[in-house]
């Protein structure tokens, strides 16, 4: 449980904040994907926004929509021109094939692009094809691309193909320093919200955004029912751990009440000879320890097993249109599986003690007066 809903909530977040970003700048009163949209990106603005702590990299965007046409088959996808791939590097899980190009111009294949896993499989194209992409915009232009790699990303709208930046500002037909939008990506641990609210106080106060009027948005604000959605699985993880636990303690109960009646004799024999109650008492204990440690480390085995199958070769597939993923994430957390094991354990033996009174109710003569 706590290595797929891990999985589950961090690949998602990953991979729709690798879509967005952390933060976006575009031009003010346009909406987050329109393509008319144009800011303009001047060094001072650049060189603002990497002097702002908890920055990592800054991408800037140029999108537009699009066809992919081949001989038996077409997809609508909304190609987008980034100028890093940093993103793309950081981010675990993503590449299925091939490599992830620079997208600035250096590289040797010819307009290099990362396809979305579902795309190739409709189309059946594979890396190193060349496609050709019809854009529609004010008039119609075709550009041919070559897959560079093989990329599984969530389908939101459209399966995004991921561009280098000076192809698709020839295709939108817009200057140099112009862009769709920016996309502002932090770094690790720190809090995006609280930054952005730092950014809109900066940046409303500063001469270096050219006049222009600028609009900011988070993944969050973008997309909430998505983040809702992992904050419901998150609720419905921990309602699955709890109700596991209430099942696993009276399973461990009714496992010691038989322990303790299968051993009555021997109880009023150990009273007889003069045994304390707490002596008796942490005998079980000592026996119940056992057997909870035991099916711990079998748990355990098991857990790690099946999830390391599902790391290393995904056999279980999943619905990307439903569940934003192609399989299911599977994330290893030592320090929550020590938590769980320890609470576990505790729990386990703090439920025990309760019947471990009905000893004190074993009276050695009925014992004795029962074996004869």
């Amino acid at each position: 449980t706590i290595f797929v809903g891990k999985g589950f909530r961090n690949q998602v977040h990953e991979r729709i904040y690798l879509l967005t970003g952390h933060i976006i700048l575009n031009e003010y009163g346009r909406n987050y994907a329109d393509e008319s949209a144009s800011l303009r990106v001047t060094p001072e603005l650049l060189s603002e926004l990497n002097g702002i702590k908890g920055i990592a990299e800054i991408r800037q965007v140029v999108q537009s929509g699009g066809i992919i046409k081949t001989d038996s088959d077409f997809s609508a996808v909304l190609v987008m021109g980034v100028s890093s791939r940093d993103a793309y590097l950081h981010t675990s899980g993503v590449l299925r094939g091939g490599h992830i190009p620079h997208f600035d111009g250096s590289d040797t294949l010819h307009n290099p692009i990362l396809l979305p896993l579902e795309c190739a499989e409709k189309l059946h194209l594979t890396v190193g094809d060349k496609v050709p992409i019809y854009f529609t915009g004010a008039r119609t232009t075709v550009r041919t691309f070559t897959i560079a790699g093989i990329v599984d990303l969530p389908h939101i709208e459209a399966p995004i193909v991921v561009a280098p930046i000076g192809v698709m500002r020839h295709v939108a037909h817009i200057d140099e320093d112009k862009v769709t939008r920016l996309e502002l990506f932090v770094q690790p641990k720190v809090d995006h919200l609280a930054l952005s609210d730092r950014l809109v106080e900066q940046l409303s106060k500063s001469p270096n955004t050219g006049g222009q009027s600028l609009g900011m948005y988070t993944a969050e604000s973008l997309m909430p029912d998505i983040f809702a959605w992992i904050e419901m699985l998150d609720a419905n993880i921990s309602l699955l751990l709890v109700l596991m636990l209430i099942v696993a303690s009276f399973t461990l109960i009714t496992g010691l009440l038989i322990l303790i009646l299968d051993r009555t004799q021997m109880i009023g024999l150990l009273k007889a000879l003069g045994a304390r109650y707490g002596s008796i008492r942490s005998l079980f204990l000592y026996l119940a320890a056992f057997v909870v440690g035991k099916g711990l480390l079998w748990g355990n085995l098991i857990a790690f097993a099946l999830a390391g199958v599902q790391y290393f070769f995904s056999p279980i597939q999943l619905d990307p249109a439903t569940y934003y993923l192609s399989y299911v994430p599977i994330e290893f957390d030592i320090p929550w599986v020590l938590g769980i094991n320890l609470l576990v354990f505790a729990l386990s033996m703090i439920s025990l003690l309760l019947p471990t009174r009905i000893i004190t109710r074993i009276r050695a003569v009925d014992t004795i007066r029962f074996n004869q």
